[in-house]
């Protein structure tokens, strides 16, 4: 009806749990968290996260990515937005496995100080979560935050099929919404 809102979160951020879980339940408001379950299951940061940490904490300036059309100075500004930028297209689209090998040749040319703090939950976050604040329900968000526009068909199904077992395994209930990572279907 008129005046209706839908508040949703995607991605299973920990600050889902710590942040606004406290804040919906004082206004008693509910909301859907969407879970990548592959990145709970590991409590692994987002590749987008895990690209900006690595620029971030970074030892060396330079990255050199000729497949990917990419070298910059990270010690200038605007190369390091564009670089952040190149990284970022060919992230999006690719497989668990392709985003892995591209996120460990950034990590080994630029040899980050220190590892970033964990900023997804694990599955024993959600179950408090979903102890402590019983107004959040639970939807499947993918296993490994796939683009299904650009990986259809079997892939796409078994990106699907599998979050939802992963979702009935951790937590015993049938997640009965989900959301499409990146907004593409």
């Amino acid at each position: 009806s008129a005046g209706t809102v839908c508040i949703t979160f995607d991605d299973g951020y920990l600050d889902n749990l710590t942040v606004a879980a406290p804040i919906l339940e004082k206004y008693q408001l509910p909301a859907m968290l969407y879970l990548p379950t592959a990145y709970i299951d590991r409590g692994e940061t987002h590749w987008a996260d895990l690209v900006y940490q690595l620029i971030r904490f970074r030892t060396r300036d330079h990255l050199t990515m000729p497949s990917l059309g990419l070298s910059a100075d990270l010690s200038d500004k605007m190369q390091q937005i564009g670089a952040y930028q190149m990284l970022h297209r060919p992230l999006l689209t690719a497989l668990y496995p392709d985003r892995q090998a591209i996120l460990e040749q950034v990590r080994e040319q630029l040899q980050p100080s220190q590892v970033g703090p964990r900023l997804t939950m694990n599955w024993d976050d959600v179950r408090d979560m979903g102890q402590r604040f019983p107004q959040f329900s639970i939807g499947g968000h993918s296993q490994w935050h796939v683009d299904l526009n650009a990986h259809r068909g079997q892939c796409a199904l078994g990106e699907i099929e599998g979050c939802k077992r992963r979702i009935q395994s951790e937590l015993g209930i049938d997640p009965e919404h989900f959301s499409f990572p990146y907004a593409r279907w």
